[in-house]
């Protein structure tokens, strides 16, 4: 058999504790100091930065959209536009206008689809918000 010690898997050595296991246990502490300075020094580029910031940022506007006062007026603005695109309906629906072009209607469908798009973002689950 070899003198080399074996490693275990959870990173302690099998070797015993008598004999010549000082020395050994010395090379293996700096061979594992060693090693994790390497590990330390090598940057890998990877997508997990990306993603923490993109996480980052959902996390911040979620916190700006649910607990703020620019949240509640947020939330109050798109109130007063909801009743607002009822009454436009209503116009529309009881009131020919055949020649006029429906730019109003255009804008709320935007600012729908903009809401839509934003608390499709900041949403915790994206598969239980479009199920609901």
């Amino acid at each position: 058999m070899s003198d080399r010690p074996k490693i275990h898997p959870s990173g302690g050595s099998t070797i015993p504790a008598s004999g010549n296991s000082n020395a050994n246990l010395a090379h293996l502490n700096s061979f594992d100091t060693k090693l994790k300075k390497l590990a330390d020094s090598i940057k890998v580029e990877d997508e997990d930065d990306e993603k923490q910031s993109l996480e980052q940022i959902r996390l911040t506007t979620k916190e700006l959209f649910t607990n703020t006062i620019f949240g509640e007026v947020y939330n109050s603005v798109l109130l007063v536009i909801s009743i607002f695109s009822c009454f436009q309906y209503l116009q529309q629906t009881y009131v020919d206008n055949p020649d006029e072009k429906d730019y109003v209607e255009l804008t709320i469908a935007i600012i729908f689809t903009w809401d839509w798009i934003l608390n499709c973002f900041i949403a915790d689950h994206k598969m239980i918000f479009f199920t609901r």
